[in-house]
């Protein structure tokens, strides 16, 4: 992961909203993968923005759909790969 890292993340971020209420918001930048996200509901809003002043590789994710039974703790985590 490579999003311009600022306090606040005030130049560049990755805002990852749990469900349709955008009071329940997680910000995201810098170098390092946050832990693994389980959402609350069954959607998640991903929106990047970003300035003009610098320009890293960017990020990309993995997701994972489950139901109740799986007894799994996480939906999606950040993952370094790069697509290629």
């Amino acid at each position: 992961m490579d999003i311009e890292e600022a306090p606040g993340c005030t130049y560049d971020a990755l805002y990852v909203y749990d469900g349709s209420e955008f009071d329940n918001v997680l910000i995201i930048c810098g170098s390092e993968p946050p832990e693994p996200i389980l959402s609350s509901t069954n959607e998640l809003e991903l929106i990047f923005s970003s300035d003009d002043s610098e320009s890293g590789a960017g990020f990309s994710l993995q997701y994972e759909i489950l139901d109740e039974s799986s007894g799994k703790d996480s939906l999606f985590h950040d993952s370094t790969d790069k697509p290629g």
